[in-house]
């Protein structure tokens, strides 16, 4: 995604100039196609240099950007044939929108640090946008949108890939769009916008210069803290160590099916299976956690190995189906199956009381056949981030 963003900026940078085609726009298409083979961010790179050159130099150069780097991604398709949605299908609009809200809002978050100063960048750059493209503008609004072309193409694509990000993506719930690795693209697209706003804003009301930029400057501390985040955050490192090292412990370890993943997770692949980390504690290439095994740990881990995901082997009838729209009870017992249709949370009970944590089952990661691999399980069942899920029981194997 860096590689991609980084690529595509480079080509923007030397495709957008004045005159005739010349080396900058054979660099810039070198850059670009590195862009494209780096990841799918690239093709909105691409889009956004197109979009741009479209505005500031033509048709003709626009295409000249855009219809090669077309052509290259579009023969990778044809011999890859890349996945490019879900097990679950794609979202309805309102959810695609939904998604595009939450990420540009938590752009703005994390610009600015804190909520309150990422509100108020937000408003400077409405403010600063209706200054610098309505009335009282310099020049045409023709000039206007030529002169700030590439922020605008920017800020675009930064829609424009949340949207495309949520038809693959929508099912891991609103906690995924707010992510760091799409603020960080957002903020990377979103900032030269800012930029011009503030601009405008300088330009009408000279003594508001300072508040301005005090406003672009409070969150550096912020940002500069947070420079070295992992990928996919400190907690999710955390919590995924915590679940390893800890699933040998269990006292049930040799009831269940060695294959189970404690974390299905297609990021880490389909090795890390019980047995493989059994199997590494025991040429200690693993230390187990130390954490004392409480009753609630313990029974989280009694959803996390007795339920086993794997591919559906067998299609349920509409009779045997629930749609989980709220908080309901299911009994289960060893050998039963049943399929999940989206993320599900569910945690242990006894009765009306819940005697362990929410443990999220993502049909998409774990697969949407779940096999009960412990006796006696008494659970609570939820639907996720994605709204009702639907559970199918299965006949006993």
């Amino acid at each position: 995604m860096v590689g991609s963003l980084t690529f595509g900026l480079a080509q923007l940078l030397l495709a957008d100039h004045e005159g005739r085609r010349d080396w900058r726009d054979a660099a810039g298409l070198g850059f670009g196609a590195l862009a494209v083979m780096s990841s799918g961010v690239g093709i909105t790179m691409v889009g956004i240099v197109g979009l741009t050159l479209l505005l500031r130099r033509g048709w003709r150069v626009a295409a000249l950007h855009v219809l090669p780097l077309a052509g290259l991604f579009v023969a990778w398709a044809v011999v890859a044939n890349p996945s490019t949605g879900s097990e679950l299908g794609r979202p309805g609009a309102g959810r695609t929108f939904q998604w595009v809200r939450i990420t540009v809002t938590a752009t703005f978050e994390g610009i600015g640090g804190w909520p309150v100063v990422g509100a108020a960048l937000a408003l400077v750059t409405v403010v600063g946008l209706v200054l610098a493209y309505g009335p009282g503008r310099r020049g045409s609004l023709l000039e206007a949108v030529r002169r700030t072309a590439a922020p605008l193409a920017m800020f675009a694509g930064s829609l424009a890939m949340a949207a495309i990000t949520a038809q693959g993506r929508w099912f891991a719930g609103d906690e995924l769009a707010r992510s760091e690795r799409y603020v960080h693209l957002g903020a990377a697209l979103t900032l030269p916008l800012i930029g011009v706003a503030g601009e405008a804003i300088v330009v009408r009301w000279r003594h508001a210069t300072a508040a301005v930029v005090a406003l672009l400057l409070v969150a550096v501390p912020f940002g500069w803290q947070n420079f070295d985040q992992e990928p996919f955050g400190s907690k999710y490192m955390r919590d995924r160590a915590r679940i390893l090292t800890t699933a040998v412990r269990m006292p049930f370890v040799d009831g269940v099916d060695q294959d189970v993943q404690p974390v299905p997770d297609p990021y880490a692949g389909d090795g890390v299976t019980l047995a493989f980390l059994r199997s590494a504690e025991r040429v200690g290439a693993l230390d187990p956690s130390t954490e004392p095994l409480t009753p609630w740990i313990e029974n989280e881990f009694r959803i996390r190995l007795g339920l086993m995901g794997h591919a559906p082997t067998w299609f349920p009838s509409a009779d045997d189906c629930t749609v989980i729209a709220e908080q309901s009870t299911l009994a289960v017992d060893e050998g039963d199956r049943f399929t999940v249709s989206a993320p599900l949370r569910v945690a242990t009970r006894s009765g009306d009381e819940q005697t362990g944590p929410w443990v999220v089952i993502d049909p998409t990661r774990a697969g949407a056949e779940q096999a009960v691999e412990l006796p006696h399980l008494d659970l609570f069942v939820a639907p996720w981030a994605n709204g009702p899920a639907t559970l199918c029981m299965l006949p006993r194997r």
